[in-house]
């Protein structure tokens, strides 16, 4: 559906959105920096799921890794001894990437969670934090999961007749792994569910959670600061989903509209709330993805 030159303008596009908030994030952490020894606990839950759901998705990926494609060709070239080590050397470099990576995210959003917990706290001293009171809160938490399961089989639907395909951020992905294609469902699972998983929580964490709330708070004297948050923060949500199908006009009207409910779900019933939501989302969506996919 999209051109060429679309899909070249989305990577600078998305890059430039991620890297704004980023910066965001960044000046919250050095605002907040009493967070990380106030709510240091919520953060390292959240820094402990991050590790839980990244073992089993890198172990996964290491084992149906393509070397040569990371190389930009089928071949390394050379004698086979010089083609085993540089195999070596590209499964040793992903591997230790892998730790690295996993580690800095742990530190990371365990920081992130601090600053939501925190602007929450100040924004509503009396009402619940994120882990707090959920027994008062079981209803619209499942209500919420409930929704958030509806919104991602209708999504599914809606994809699957408009024909949309992967866009350019899925292909590069599935250009390395060519040989998952053939696996079984399970092992794609294993792959693709820690995903879904990680982004419902991560993600809510940075745009409901530290983002929407600092400007909630910031702006909190004047009438029209709320809806302009949620506009804000979701539009930015959306612009990061732009090269995920070939339709980004479509999957950017659906975030938006679905970055907006999720703002007024945090609002109204808190974090949690958000979260649920958003795995419903992502867990509907995939499994009405496969199985409209033949599986």
């Amino acid at each position: 559906m999209l051109g060429e030159l679309g899909h070249l303008l989305l990577a600078p596009l998305e890059g430039g959105v991620d890297l704004l908030v980023m910066v965001a994030l960044v000046a919250l952490l050095a605002l907040h920096r009493e967070s990380l020894r106030a709510h240091w606990r919520r953060g390292l839950v959240v820094g402990l799921l991050v590790l839980a759901l990244a073992v089993p998705q890198h172990l996964t990926t290491l084992i149906y890794l393509e070397p040569d494609r990371l190389f930009g060709g089928s071949g390394l070239g050379g004698s086979e001894e010089l083609q085993r080590v540089a195999r070596g050397a590209t499964f040793a470099g992903v591997t230790l990437g892998a730790v690295v990576g996993t580690v800095v995210r742990m530190v990371w959003y365990t920081a992130i969670c601090c600053v939501a917990v925190e602007e929450w706290r100040r924004l509503r001293p009396q009402a619940p934090l994120l882990g707090s009171s959920l027994r008062s809160r079981v209803g619209p938490l499942v209500g919420a999961l409930a929704v958030g399961l509806v919104v991602g089989t209708l999504s599914a639907l809606v994809f699957h007749v408009a024909a949309v395909d992967s866009g350019p951020a899925l292909k590069a992905l599935e250009a390395y792994f060519p040989r998952l294609a053939d696996a079984s469902p399970w092992v794609r699972t294993l792959v693709v569910l820690p995903l879904g998983v990680y982004a419902a929580l991560v993600e809510e964490l940075v745009f409901r959670g530290a983002l929407l709330g600092f400007l909630l708070r910031v702006g909190r004297e004047r009438r029209w600061v709320g809806a302009a948050a949620m506009v804000l923060t979701s539009i930015t949500w959306a612009l990061l989903h732009l090269s995920v199908t070939d339709a980004p006009g479509l999957k950017l009207a659906q975030i938006f509209l679905v970055g907006l409910g999720l703002a007024a779900m945090t609002r109204r019933w808190g974090l949690e709330a958000a979260i649920l939501a958003h795995l419903g989302l992502n867990l509907a969506g995939l499994a009405g993805f496969w199985a409209l996919a033949g599986g």
